[in-house]
């Protein structure tokens, strides 16, 4: 199977699934694409870190815990911006739910790009995302 056939597969199997912080939220959708279309997770290392047992850290204690005032400034210390949200770009937009950090996270699938909602995945077109980067090659530095 191939890259956008594991995605796609990924996309249908989740969504009707609703947000759910800690289970099903925009950093756990987001990382677990990344798995299904590289082979790894981007967010591994963090997406533990930003709850506290059941309950999500503050806006005070994110910036602290990840030394960024915003999500976007972030994303940009650990990823590599990528020119224009191509098909698998991490994206991020104001435009839908904001949940918890002030935007949502998802994925471009090329012309759109789906984003956790309420009730399960929403889709906007690319000129609604706000800022991208490639998950292909992350910074590892």
């Amino acid at each position: 199977m191939g890259q956008r056939e594991r995605l796609n597969a990924f996309l249908r199997g989740v969504k009707n699934q609703p947000f759910k912080l800690g289970q099903n939220d925009c950093l756990t959708f987001t990382n677990e694409a990344c798995r299904v279309l590289y082979g790894y997770g981007f967010a591994d290392e963090w997406k533990h870190r930003y709850m506290d047992g059941i309950r999500f850290l503050r806006q005070k204690e994110l910036k602290r815990e990840f030394r960024a005032q915003t999500l976007v400034e972030f994303l940009d210390r650990n990823l590599v911006r990528a020119e224009r949200p191509k098909y698998g770009t991490l994206v991020v937009t104001n435009k839908t739910e904001k949940w918890y950090v002030g935007g949502a996270l998802g994925i471009s699938t090329g012309s759109k790009s789906v984003f956790l909602g309420k009730s399960g995945l929403v889709s906007l077109s690319q000129d609604q995302v706000d800022a991208y980067w490639s998950l292909e090659c992350p910074n590892t530095s």
